[in-house]
């Protein structure tokens, strides 16, 4: 691959602050713009530290010290992962340090529209169909951040975009002064990340900075947080399932046979969409919002829409035995997800949670239980016990895993039922991500129901 090359940065000393593909996709963009660069991790083997010796050797690192030294410098680039309150970070800000993230480094030089997505829950989704929507419309778009290719890869790859989509998470929007673009959205806020943010204040200010540099505005209506990171203006763009306001705002419209609507116009029947849930059809409406925007029409969302099927642990239907079906959707690593899947059930339901609380709100959960289908909930993970002093809305069981949860879970099962993975938790106590707990979930599934799923 060709990278794409400049001296923009060649009076710079910068650090980069972690060494994951965030933070090596940062030592490529600084050396391929002339910056001399340093990198400083605590982690005694960090996940990058391979590549940067091998693609630049010349580039000195400090690794393995429980403190972070940094050294003096012109610019520090933070990885996600890491707080910018940190000590050290302040510290160095505080001696002269500009201090930004590797998104805020690609808004300053990226010159095509960009479409930035952010929200506690559904962003990958609506991300992933935002970017096949505007690839079916003939658009060469750069679809990464948060989702896994980090932002400054399109900047080295010397493609020609037309566009970009952008995940963005609340620990990168803090990280950012402003990011130009065409539309931005705010999908949704509930409680997370709360064992990183002192204040639910501070996390709906971190993801209201989607919004600095936004020519449009497009939030989801109905938000009971909405009042904490966004005053709306005439302007802006809202989604919802209620009926549209105004004749720019999208809604549903109908009793039994329900449409997606702009304005007065019925855009498409709920019933084609291949997608499962309420908060499903919130994200497509955001989307088509968002593709409106690009100038998009409306029968290339209609046709991409009708195809979309989502994405893997994301209220993934993995099979249907004994009459029984299994859901996968292990992407729900918070509460405000699961409520989320769970207010689209309507069948008798098995639910598996629990992991790494991360200080979410259990008294919510169980209060969105109180009025579910969910008729047994089975916990395991490092916070079950914690969890279920919370949980009494329904029957609850704490195993101690997903193989003892799945096999109590299949037992118990009857004809017309569903049994749901949506563990509300972080995976880390027991799994290396929450594509693994999904696997598992889905092994061990099929495992307990032998013969082909119907």
């Amino acid at each position: 691959m060709n990278i794409n090359t400049s001296t923009k940065l060649s009076n710079t000393h910068a650090v980069v602050v972690g060494l994951g593909l965030t933070g090596m996709s940062a030592v490529r963009y600084l050396r391929a713009r002339g910056a001399s660069v340093s990198v400083v991790d605590t982690r005694a083997k960090p996940p990058a530290i391979d590549m940067l010796s091998n693609l630049h050797p010349e580039v000195a690192y400090t690794i393995g010290s429980d403190n972070l030294t940094i050294e003096r410098a012109d610019m520090l680039v933070v990885s996600p992962g890491l707080s910018r309150k940190h000590p050290s970070i302040v510290a160095a800000e505080a001696d002269g340090a500009k201090v930004v993230g590797d998104v805020q480094l690609y808004g300053e030089e990226a010159s095509w529209p960009n479409f930035l997505v952010t929200g506690s829950n559904g962003k990958t989704t609506a991300t992933t169909l935002l970017g096949e929507i505007m690839r079916a419309a003939g658009k060469k778009v750069f679809v990464g951040g948060n989702i896994g290719t980090p932002v400054l890869d399109a900047l080295l790859d010397g493609e020609p975009y037309s566009c970009a989509v952008l995940e963005l998470s609340s620990f990168q929007l803090e990280l950012i002064d402003a990011v130009p673009a065409t539309a931005a959205v705010v999908l949704n806020v509930t409680p997370d990340h709360m064992d990183r943010y002192a204040t639910f204040a501070d996390y709906q200010e971190a993801k209201s900075r989607v919004y600095v540099d936004a020519e449009r505005r497009v939030y989801w209506r109905d938000d009971p947080c909405l009042d904490g990171y966004l005053s709306p203006a005439s302007a802006d763009i809202s989604f919802g399932l209620s009926p549209p306001v105004g004749s720019k705002d999208y809604g549903l419209r109908g009793k039994h046979n329900q449409f997606v609507c702009r304005g007065e116009t019925n855009l498409l029947a709920v019933s084609e969409l291949v997608i499962r849930g309420q908060h499903n059809v919130l994200n497509l409406m955001a989307c088509w919002a968002m593709a409106e925007q690009a100038g998009v029409d409306d029968s290339v969302i209609v046709d991409v829409a009708k195809e979309f099927s989502g994405l893997p642990h994301r209220m993934q239907v993995v099979g249907e035995w004994a009459g029984v079906t299994w859901i996968n959707d292990s992407k729900a690593t918070n509460v405000g997800a699961t409520t989320a899947a769970l207010t689209g059930l309507t069948s008798p339901t098995i639910l598996l949670a629990g992991g790494q609380g991360k200080g979410g709100d259990f008294e919510l959960l169980n209060s969105v239980l109180s009025t579910s289908s969910v008729r047994l909930v089975i916990l395991f993970g490092v916070d079950a016990e914690s969890i279920a002093k919370h949980v009494s809305a329904v029957n609850t069981i704490v195993l101690a895993g997903m193989e003892e949860a799945v096999e109590l879970a299949a037992n118990e099962a009857t004809i017309g039922e569903t049994v749901m993975l949506s563990p509300a938790c972080a995976s880390l106590d027991m799994f290396s991500g929450y594509e693994d707990r999904g696997n598992q979930f889905i092994r061990a599934a099929k495992m307990n129901n032998p013969g082909e799923s119907t």
